[in-house]
């Protein structure tokens, strides 16, 4: 056996493959074929195909690849040609599944990393300090919100920020990203500038935030962008909210609104602007109710 040993340490590739053929209880030995890798002249995909052929287990393989990923003489197109082929198979190994998403953040694939399964806060975590963009995009992925958040706050990447927290409809990442927005006007002009991709149900999470979040004047910042330039023009709801919280906050504009308004409860609010002493906006409404 040791002379087998010494062969497989000295000669060529093509020999060895052939020892290793006649020989496959070499092919249990891991540091015998890590050794032989070390030394391979051709590509480390060719040299896993090989061993592969030669009967090597797939877990030690495995092993193998992982040991590679720090390894700068191993291209990275044939680590991720390797671990590719290992996903191919079937392989449930998140450590290769990780190591693969890593690499093809290095080369700039956000489709792989959107749609294929890893563990994202490692991979995340990885990306953080070389690409933050690629870091939301697998923050986003596996639903980090705090990581998201810290991310986007430490590279002013608002408008991701503001897409991800329509999408997301949750009540407790829109608090936090309110609160950022409140001292933050870029991360506010991105929210007015997202509520137009948002569907109905997102961005009736967001008004409801804001409402929770007792933020009457953003409130209205933000019904005026989606009653005046979006898709939600002449929504009879967002329409009465703002009328309502304006005559609350800010009676002043009550009548602007009204005069750019086409569908609301008009009476019902001239009634309100009535019981608060609004008597020359609930004329206006009123007015509006007649000419409906």
């Amino acid at each position: 056996m040791a002379d087998i040993v010494g062969q497989v340490l000295s000669v060529d590739f093509a020999t060895v493959v052939q020892l290793l053929s006649a020989n496959p209880e070499l092919c249990h030995d891991s540091m015998l074929i890590s050794r032989f890798v070390d030394k391979i002249e051709p590509s480390f995909l060719l040299a896993v195909q090989e061993l592969k052929k030669c009967g090597c287990p797939s877990n030690f393989l495995e092993k193998l690849t992982l040991a590679t990923e720090n390894n700068r003489f191993v291209p990275v197109n044939d680590k991720i040609s390797v671990l590719e082929l290992f996903v191919c198979e079937g392989t449930n190994n998140i450590a290769i599944l990780t190591m693969l998403a890593k690499l093809k953040a290095e080369t700039g694939d956000a489709e792989y990393l959107q749609s294929q399964s890893y563990d994202c806060m490692q991979v995340g975590e990885w990306c953080q300090t070389r690409n933050p963009e690629m870091a939301m995009v697998v923050y986003m992925k596996g639903f980090c919100d705090d990581k998201v958040m810290e991310v986007a706050r430490s590279n002013s990447l608002y408008r991701q920020l503001a897409k991800y927290a329509g999408s997301r409809e949750s009540p407790e990442l829109w608090e936090k990203v309110l609160d950022l927005a409140s001292a933050d006007s870029s991360l506010k002009d991105n929210i007015m500038k997202s509520i137009n991709s948002y569907t109905a149900e997102e961005a009736s999470v967001l008004f409801r935030s804001i409402m929770t979040a007792d933020k009457p004047m953003l409130l209205m910042e933000v019904l005026e962008e989606a009653l005046f330039n979006t898709q939600f023009q002449g929504n009879r709801n967002l329409a009465n909210l703002l009328l309502l919280t304006a005559t609350s906050q800010a009676p002043e504009r009550v009548i602007p609104y009204a005069s750019r308004i086409q569908n609301a409860d008009w009476s019902e609010i001239a009634l309100i602007c009535t019981n608060k002493g609004l008597e020359k906006e609930a004329a206006v409404l009123q007015g509006k109710a007649k000419g409906s």
